[in-house]
């Protein structure tokens, strides 16, 4: 369902992932474990279309992530991040809403 072939990402001039290369199949359960700094979090933006691959192709459905509109690929993927930064002068109920 979802495969990384050879993906890189890269911040201007600094590579954060290379070559990597994996196979996800429906109905299992993935664990991403590693130091910090190891590129965890860049690889899921990118799974998510967030961040574009420098190099290599992720497919969804044997489809390019990068020809999903925005909100068709919402529909299929999506990142809870660790930290979300919410806009001051929100009530607690409004945000709770905006879940």
């Amino acid at each position: 369902m979802l495969s990384i072939n050879n993906v890189s990402v890269s911040y201007q001039q600094k590579t954060v992932l290379s070559d990597i290369t994996l196979n996800f199949s429906a109905g299992k359960f993935v664990v991403l474990i590693g130091p910090n700094g190891a590129g965890k979090s860049t690889l899921l933006r990118a799974i998510a279309g967030i961040v574009p691959p420098s190099r290599g192709e992720i497919n969804w459905q044997c489809r390019q992530i990068a020809a999903y509109k925005s909100a068709e690929r919402a529909q299929h993927i999506a990142v809870v991040p660790q930290t979300v930064v919410m806009p001051s002068g929100f009530r607690v109920r409004e945000v709770v809403r905006m879940a």
